[in-house]
């Protein structure tokens, strides 16, 4: 049994019990596999298939690990951005991994990284954490989660 068939098992299993929690957000299982899944779906409408390379810039959350599974579920390979990296070791990573897709979120997107993805053109998913959020570096947010920009 790999993680993703796990996570399904349980929110067979276990469907209110709960299975993230980040601060204040919970998800039960039930609710964390429906958005893993979501997520997978969106990815392959945009074109992501297995053995392709998504960057993911974000921060240690429920995010990341919805993120990770997603990938894992369609088979993409999940390449970790560190956020202290400068423009310049975020391009050699770009250069040497070839994504199709990178998702950040909200507070890393507006610390530039929106001009520096725009100018490499890699199509990127905007993850925040609700749509009321107020990042401390953009003000207000008004994204939904993993809403295309």
């Amino acid at each position: 049994m790999n993680v993703v068939e796990a996570i399904r098992a349980n929110a067979d299993a276990y469907a209110e019990n709960i299975a993230v929690r980040d601060g204040d957000v919970e998800f039960s299982y039930r609710d964390f596999y429906e958005r893993v899944d979501s997520l997978s779906q969106g990815f392959m409408a945009r074109g992501v298939s297995k053995g392709d390379v998504i960057l993911a810039w974000l921060p240690n959350s429920y995010h990341a690990i919805e993120t990770e599974i997603a990938c894992l579920q369609i088979g993409a390979i999940w390449v970790t951005l560190h956020a202290g990296l400068t423009w310049h070791e975020i391009q050699t990573v770009i250069d040497s991994t070839s994504p199709v897709l990178a998702v950040i979120h909200d507070e890393l997107w507006c610390l530039d990284a929106g001009g520096s993805f725009r100018k490499s053109g890699i199509p990127c998913l905007h993850a925040s954490n609700s749509p009321d959020t107020v990042s401390p570096y953009c003000g207000a947010v008004t994204h939904f989660d993993y809403e295309q920009m």
